[in-house]
């Protein structure tokens, strides 16, 4: 059996999950075991996906930020509009 293709134990398995605990080294060794050609496969392949739900989830929470901005602003605008008496 080739090197990156052995079964993944699970120490190894929660020794990963372990590092993807800590903040900005969880991206960066995301980008290494994805694009590392000596990554074992199953590893390289789980990396790549989670690499993929990061870039959905941080779109998604930028159009929730976005859209909740717009509706203060609307809300705020209007309520600031009719209530200022000077």
């Amino acid at each position: 059996m080739e090197e990156n293709n052995k079964i993944i134990t699970t120490s190894e398995w929660i020794i990963t999950k372990l590092i993807m605990f800590i903040p900005i080294v969880n991206i960066v060794m995301l980008i290494i075991w994805a694009f590392n050609q000596k990554t074992n496969i199953n590893k390289a392949n789980w990396a790549k996906a989670n690499l993929i739900i990061m870039i959905f989830r941080v779109m998604f929470y930028f159009i929730i930020v976005f859209v909740t901005a717009l509706i203060l602003v609307n809300f705020f605008g209007e309520f600031f509009k009719h209530n200022i008496h000077i």
